[in-house]
């Protein structure tokens, strides 16, 4: 029996994971901070164990564990950067070495596409393209730190996927920030909007954990949904479906990016999130599309659903 260690179980990709990991015979430990969703999670071959990754002992959560699937993370486009260093890097390093004390064989490691964010198009990225030559915010920094953590790995096979903008009926960050913007009615873009992304399905995200933790191969793997698709579009559609009025209006990408850069200036002294962050402002107007062809060679994986789907099963919740 395969026993499988769910870190952020709680989140939008943990609660996909977790049942479809139970489902194809493993015996589960969800882990996670909101310990009334991860009561929900609990059945048959599904315990729930909270945790605080970056100071409890963690023995006692990976004892007789053989893989660990590490979606925990502080994924926000704004924070302290000491609050994304603990949970994004220390969290890791301590999950990494209990995780060795424990004879684990297998880690896989959730990263993120932010780490290409910048202001410049990134088409047909795979997973050996360069990231930014600056990281555009704490989060894609930290996140490509913890992902040297995992690489440089040696004590049990690691594999790092990369989910990009994973939308679901648990998603807390894509689809609750796009709804956002949607009420206030206004979409600033850049660069004519004709900026594209690619979201992932939640259940293609499951799918390819699944995979991962089954395998036996390591490496790095960029997932992404079936192909990109126009931001301006998207949000007109889901608009729409809601019955929300948008009006789209088109800034030169400069005037947005100092826009951003203003608003994060105020956001510092309120300590509030602005409205708009210079990550934000990337992903309104450059575009980011991925070639999947070597996840599929890795991991055997490929995408079933395009974004229409992963809106259409996010919003029937």
């Amino acid at each position: 029996m395969v026993t499988v260690v769910v870190t952020g179980a709680t989140g939008g990709i943990g609660r996909s994971v977790v049942p479809l990991l139970a489902a194809r015979g493993a015996e589960v430990v969800a882990s996670g901070r909101d310990t009334a969703i991860g009561r929900t999670l609990e059945g048959p071959g599904i315990r729930f164990v909270p945790a605080e990754l970056t100071s409890d002992d963690l023995a006692p959560l990976l004892h007789g564990a053989s893989a660990v699937v590490h979606l925990a993370a502080r994924s926000s486009p704004w924070g302290k950067l000491e609050e994304f260093e603990s949970d994004n890097m220390r969290a890791t390093a301590r999950l990494l070495d209990a995780a060795a004390a424990a004879g684990v064989g297998r880690f896989v490691h959730a990263s993120t596409p932010a780490i290409f964010a910048e202001r410049r198009h990134r088409l047909d990225l795979r997973a050996a393209s360069p990231p930014a030559a600056r990281p555009v915010n704490h989060y894609a920094r930290t996140k490509l730190a913890a992902e040297t953590l995992v690489a440089q790995e040696t004590r049990m096979a690691t594999l790092i996927l990369r989910p990009s903008a994973v939308i679901g009926p648990h998603d807390r960050a894509i689809l609750p920030r796009l709804l956002r913007v949607l009420k206030r009615g206004v979409l600033p873009v850049g660069n004519g909007g004709a900026a594209l992304f690619q979201p992932t399905d939640a259940r293609d995200a499951a799918e390819a954990f699944a995979a991962s933790v089954f395998g036996t191969v390591t490496g790095v793997a960029n997932v992404a949904g079936r192909e990109a698709v126009s931001l301006v579009e998207t949000a007109r559609a889901l608009a729409r479906r809601l019955g929300l009025p948008l009006r789209v209006r088109t800034v030169p990408e400069p005037a947005l990016h100092a826009l951003a850069t203003a608003m994060e200036g105020f956001g510092a002294v309120s300590g509030r999130e602005p409205p708009l962050t210079r990550y934000s402002a990337a992903i309104l107007s450059w575009s980011r599309s991925f070639d999947l062809a070597d996840t599929e060679a890795l991991i055997g994986w490929r995408p079933s659903y395009g974004a229409g789907d992963a809106l259409e099963q996010a919003l029937a919740r």
